[in-house]
């Protein structure tokens, strides 16, 4: 197998290094200058798994890579690029390549079948940072589950479970795929708080009002999605949503150390799109997915509502992470203004 990672920020670099240091053949595909640095000194990876630097294939454009058998499509470009990007590999692949999807939400697969035939989606557990060109952290845990889409199994999904294994993934194998995605798109939910809010990975949890208002948050999610009928299958480790309702609300859920520097703290993709002021987020896919669902169902979702509302507007603006305080965002929340 020949990994073609498309996308080599964070998710897609700290991927790349662990499959090139396991010995997997890997090319990273990205159009960022931080792909010169790459081809000059190599990708760094430093973190909870490793502090290397691996030598990987590298290409500005999918129309740079020639298509060969048995190569592997590793989509980790964000939910707004994914368009554009399923199109350019359309243009280059044949339809029956394999195509695995690491990217957050649930909208990425859908838009990849009217394309491609075989495909298969990974739920990310791993903390992955950009530092800056050339350099990735890889904060948090190290597990993928991974499952063929829209289900099932077959030995595919074990020979890329295996690939991914010797990279030193802790890989765990769904045959209902799309609910652990579901489950994931929970977790991310509260990415725009601690974007909005300016809190790390480490100090959310730590913070009564933050664990509180993610509480109230998620309970506003999880009548939306009952409403569907949609299963939620929780990460292997993981609390179902329900429970983790009940421990934030009691004060006993998780928490880890919050690092003294802060450079070694962990951050969400959404709060880095808005610290690197890239303009957008995958908020629509989001708290934005469950406002939509919500309307659609006639349930009134202000805490999503506002919380995609203001992270939308913060990264259109360019503003950096901690614009609001919670107390700010409850005033606007009794006010009406969601």
């Amino acid at each position: 197998m020949r990994f073609v990672i498309v996308g080599a920020g964070a998710v897609g670099g700290v991927l790349g290094a662990h499959l090139a240091h396991g010995g997997e053949e890997v090319v990273l595909v990205d159009p960022a200058d931080h792909l010169d640095v790459i081809r000059e000194r190599g990708l760094h990876l430093r973190g909870n798994y490793g502090d290397y630097t691996v030598r990987p294939a590298t290409a500005t454009r999918i129309a740079e890579v020639t298509p060969r058998a048995g190569d592997v499509l590793c989509l980790a470009v964000k939910m707004y690029d994914t368009q554009a990007t399923v199109a350019e590999m359309r243009a280059v692949f044949p339809a029956d390549t394999l195509v695995v999807v690491f990217q957050n939400t649930v909208e990425n697969e859908p838009i990849l079948a009217k394309t491609f035939t075989r495909i298969y989606s990974v739920a990310i557990r791993m903390g992955a940072k950009f530092v800056k060109a050339g350099e990735v952290h890889q904060i948090g845990s190290n597990k993928l589950t991974i499952g063929k889409y829209p289900s099932g199994h077959d030995d595919t999904l074990e020979a890329i479970a295996a690939g991914l294994r010797k990279g030193g993934f802790e890989v765990h194998l769904n045959p209902d795929i799309m609910s652990v995605k579901w489950y994931k798109l929970f977790l991310n939910l509260s990415n725009s708080m601690y974007s909005l809010f300016g809190h790390s990975s480490e100090e959310g949890p730590h913070d009564p009002e933050f664990r509180l208002l993610r509480a109230d948050m998620l309970e506003e999610a999880l009548g939306v999605v009952g409403a569907f009928g949609i299963k939620l299958q929780n990460v292997p480790g993981e609390q179902p949503i329900e429970e983790m309702i009940g421990s934030l609300r009691r004060g006993d859920a998780p928490t880890r150390p919050v690092p003294a520097n802060p450079e070694e703290r962990a951050y969400p993709s959404m709060w880095q799109d808005i610290y690197w002021k890239r303009g957008r987020t995958e908020a629509d896919g989001l708290n934005g997915k469950i406002t939509a669902m919500g309307r659609e169902k006639g349930i009134a979702t202000p805490i999503n509502s506002l919380l995609h509302r203001l992270i939308s507007e913060v990264a259109e603006n360019r503003d950096l992470p901690g614009k609001y305080t919670i107390r700010q965002f409850r005033s606007m929340l009794g006010s009406g203004k969601a």
